[in-house]
C-alpha cells in the first residue's frame, strides 16, 4: 500500500484525542479558610468544598457544589451568683451548604491560565450548639436547626497541570442566621482555597 493512500486513510479516520478546551465535564476539590468574622464573633475556620459542572456553552458552565464548614466562638463571662465566679461558653456553628450556580471564564478553556467568575445560589443547613461550663460542671446546653437561602460570587485563578487545573479562589457568601442562640445575625464570610479541577 502506497504512503499515499495510507495518508488519505488516516486523515479519514475520526481524532480520538481530547484536548484540554474540549473537555467540558469537571469536578474539583478545594480546601481552605472561611473567615466569618466581617458578619460575627466566630473564628476563623477550614471549609471544604466538593464542585461538579458542565460547559454548556463556550467559556459558561452551570455547576452544583456541596461545601462545609464548622466556626466556633469562645466567651467567659463574670457571675457572682456561681460558685467559679463565672462561666464559659463554646459556640459551634456547623455549616452544610448546597449552591447552585455558573462559573465563566475569561480566556480560551484550552488556555495554559485563565480567569474565572462565579455566582449562584445557595442553601444552608444549620446548626447552632452552644456548651456553657463553670468551674468544673457543665450546662446549658443548647441545639438550634434552621434551613436558610443566600447567594455566593467567587473569582479565581487557574493554571494548567495535568488532566485538569489548580484552582486558587476568593469567596463571598452569606444568609440570614436568626437563631435565638445566636441571635439576628448572619452567615456572611468570606473564604479563600486551593484546590483541583479535573475536566474530561
Amino acid at each position: 500500500m502506497s504512503r499515499a493512500m495510507v495518508a488519505c486513510i488516516l486523515a479519514l479516520l475520526p481524532a480520538t484525542e481530547v484536548v484540554a478546551g474540549e473537555r467540558k465535564t469537571h469536578v474539583g476539590l478545594h480546601a481552605g479558610v472561611v473567615l466569618p468574622q466581617v458578619s460575627s464573633e466566630l473564628k476563623t475556620a477550614l471549609g471544604i468544598k466538593l464542585e461538579a459542572g458542565f460547559r454548556a456553552w463556550s467559556k459558561l458552565a452551570p455547576f452544583v457544589q456541596v461545601g462545609y464548614s464548622q466556626p466556633v466562638v469562645e466567651s467567659a463571662q463574670p457571675d457572682q451568683r456561681l460558685p467559679a465566679g463565672s462561666y464559659s461558653s463554646t459556640t459551634v456553628q456547623r455549616e452544610l451548604s448546597v449552591t447552585a450556580g455558573a462559573l465563566w471564564w475569561f480566556r480560551d478553556p484550552s488556555s495554559s491560565w485563565n480567569i474565572y467568575a462565579g455566582v449562584g445560589a445557595r442553601m444552608y443547613l444549620l446548626q447552632t450548639i452552644t456548651n456553657g461550663e463553670a468551674g468544673e460542671s457543665s450546662f446549658l446546653e443548647n441545639r438550634e436547626t434552621s434551613t436558610r437561602y443566600g447567594a455566593m460570587a467567587a473569582a479565581g485563578l487557574e493554571l494548567a497541570v495535568g488532566p485538569g487545573t489548580v484552582v486558587g479562589e476568593l469567596e463571598g457568601s452569606g444568609s440570614d442566621l436568626p437563631h435565638l442562640i445566636t441571635g439576628d445575625v448572619a452567615t456572611t464570610a468570606a473564604a479563600v482555597s486551593v484546590g483541583y479541577r479535573l475536566f474530561f
